[in-house]
């Protein structure tokens, strides 16, 4: 018998021996490293869901820009006021925040959407709108109705905050007496949440009544009667969502009459400024940061 066989059976033996321990030393890094990267993803994920997110809606747009004075558009203010607040939320790493447009336009994602849902979007205005005859909720104020081409919009960015699933929408705007005629005997903010009975209302009231005590501290309220020193709930404004049709809490606020000399003079840019200031606190309140 040859002496070397033992010996060469010896070094197989240590050889397979190391390799086995490297390779299963190598599978245990490669597991635990897939393992390390899906916690890492999922943690990843968390932290983007676990965003407050705040969808910013400054009120009408090049074609529609809602009211005027002495050629002031209410479209122009109200991306004043949106953008600030975009600026103060996008420094707080605790939100997820957009807006639905800026001066160029919709913003690409919304605008996309809104074009390639027509179709549906257009469904769910006309169920609105045979609801609404056969309820005929009553408004408490009167407001100018949205034309079809407004109307479809509006339900469009509903349909998609309900998608996207916002905490807050936020509709900026500032209000006229409508044929006032250069009649300026109102003034001050009002804001309008979902009537009780809709299915966003506590959520959308909680906010709206902190953003109310906050603007109160600088600013005065509305001193038309129906809007006076209250907090309006409302079941036709498309904003809030009508006949319960959307799910995010969703609040408008008129920040004051267009034509009011606070938001005609040099200093306006302050104003815009601490009206901003004054909803991102309220922001902040609700959401208990």
């Amino acid at each position: 018998m040859n002496k070397s066989i033992p010996t060469i059976c010896l070094i197989l033996a240590f050889v397979c021996g190391i390799s086995a321990y490297f390779l299963w030393t190598a599978s245990t890094f490669v597991a635990s490293d897939v393992i390390a990267q899906k916690e890492e993803t999922e943690q990843s994920k968390k932290g983007v869901i676990d965003k407050t997110k705040i969808l910013i809606v400054p009120g009408h747009d090049d074609e529609f820009y809602g009211t005027e004075y002495q050629g002031v558009r209410e479209a122009d203010l109200n991306l004043i006021v949106a953008e600030k607040l975009y600026d103060l939320l996008q420094d707080d790493t605790r939100f997820n925040i957009q807006l639905t447009r800026n001066k160029l336009g919709y913003k690409a994602d919304l605008g996309r959407f809104l074009r390639l849902n027509k179709e549906d979007i257009e469904i769910l205005k006309a169920e609105n709108r045979m609801i609404d005859e056969i309820h005929k909720p009553v408004d408490t104020v009167d407001h100018v109705l949205a034309n079809d081409k407004v109307a479809l919009k509006l339900f469009g960015i509903n349909k998609w905050a309900d998608e996207k699933k916002f905490d807050l929408v936020l509709h900026i705007h500032f209000n006229n007496f409508p044929g006032s005629q250069g009649n300026k005997k109102y003034h001050g903010f009002s804001i309008y949440i979902p009537q009780r009975n809709y299915q966003n209302h506590e959520k959308s009231k909680r906010f709206a009544d902190l953003l109310r005590v906050q603007l109160a501290t600088e600013f005065l309220e509305s001193n038309l009667p129906l809007e006076s020193g209250i907090v309006i709930e409302d079941s036709h404004l498309i904003a809030v969502g009508p006949n319960n049709s959307l799910k995010s809490p969703a609040v408008l606020v008129e920040y004051g009459y267009i034509y009011e000399d606070q938001f005609n003079n040099g200093n306006s840019d302050d104003i815009f400024q601490k009206l901003a200031e004054k909803t991102y606190n309220a922001i902040l309140e609700n959401f208990n940061y």
